[in-house]
């Protein structure tokens, strides 16, 4: 009865560990992940792939403009003005961007006005539309009275990206 016990709270902690930390969760499906069933080649049925495209290193300064440029078409296609790059925004918003992969945690800058942040998105089109569907941070990107932004993205260790705009 003890071991029972032992058992269904091992199980418990790691699935709160899995729930609440990413990293951890990621190495916990990979560890309980379900077995394959083993097909033998001859019924396997067999695809032609295409070679991959190669994938493009990652560049920080180009996905931040990119980002921007995003930013740019929601607000003109609102029919609001573009905004004009800001170098120390961009610069606040990378460093910010730097310490939520370091920490591996999306949340808002402290003491921060004017910023929209965001985590897991792989592309600049993907982050800017789920900050379009989100009410705040739609608010923000369209806001008239802004007139400069600047945006900025890191990549934690496991490859998982963090982005920031922030306005003035």
């Amino acid at each position: 009865m003890k071991a029972r016990r032992f058992l269904i709270c091992v199980v418990a902690a790691l699935a709160f560990v899995a729930a609440t930390q990413p990293a951890e969760a990621q190495f916990f499906r990979r560890l309980w992940r379900p077995a394959r069933v083993w097909t033998p080649r001859s019924f396997a049925p067999q695809y032609w792939a295409p070679p991959s495209a190669p994938s493009r290193p990652f560049d920080e300064a180009t996905e931040a403009r990119a980002v921007e440029a995003e930013i740019n078409a929601v607000r003109e296609r609102n029919g609001l003005r573009p905004l004009v790059f800001d170098a120390e925004l961009a610069a606040g918003s990378r460093s910010w961007s730097a310490v939520m992969a370091r920490l591996v945690q999306c949340k808002h800058g402290p003491g921060a006005t004017s910023e929209i942040c965001a985590a897991g998105q792989r592309t600049p089109g993907e982050t800017v539309v789920d900050w379009f569907n989100s009410d705040g941070h739609r608010a923000e990107m369209l806001n008239p009275y802004y007139a400069r932004v600047g945006a900025g993205v890191a990549v934690d260790r496991w490859g998982r990206r963090y982005w920031t705009a922030r306005f003035r």
